[in-house]
């Protein structure tokens, strides 16, 4: 058996295999930056197709430092549903050792100094220098 296909346990958490999807933005999210239909077959496509764990792309918290066209923009419970379902996927869940971890918040101000954009908002109240 190849070692990318070996079960692997970190902490508490079994995965079926070493194979994982890393962070990277989907570029799905409607113009109003919402999550879709799109998003659940992309990750049940991935449940599916033997993937280990997924970890989500970029959810950015204010829809004016969007990054780019399609990121999810989580400002308000707006689209609470939405993002539930997306966490919640039927087909991911049955999917026998696949694991889908959410990624934390993004916001453009971990990325740029508040010197550059006095606009940008922080989740956690951090500046940059």
């Amino acid at each position: 058996m190849s070692h990318l296909a070996k079960a692997i346990q970190i902490r508490n958490t079994m995965f079926k295999n070493r194979i994982i999807k890393g962070a990277m933005s989907e570029a799905l999210a409607n113009d109003a930056g919402q999550p879709n239909q799109a998003h659940l077959k992309l990750y049940e496509a991935w449940a599916k197709g033997g993937l280990g764990c997924a970890i989500t792309g970029n959810v950015m918290v204010d829809f004016r430092a969007k990054n780019e066209a399609g990121a999810v923009v989580v400002e308000t419970e707006r689209d609470l549903e939405k993002l539930k379902a997306w966490a919640k996927n039927e087909i991911t869940r049955r999917s026998p050792g696949f694991r889908l971890v959410r990624r934390a918040l993004i916001t453009a101000k971990r990325a740029v100094p508040s010197r550059c954009d006095e606009t940008s908002s922080a989740c956690m109240g951090i500046d940059l220098p």
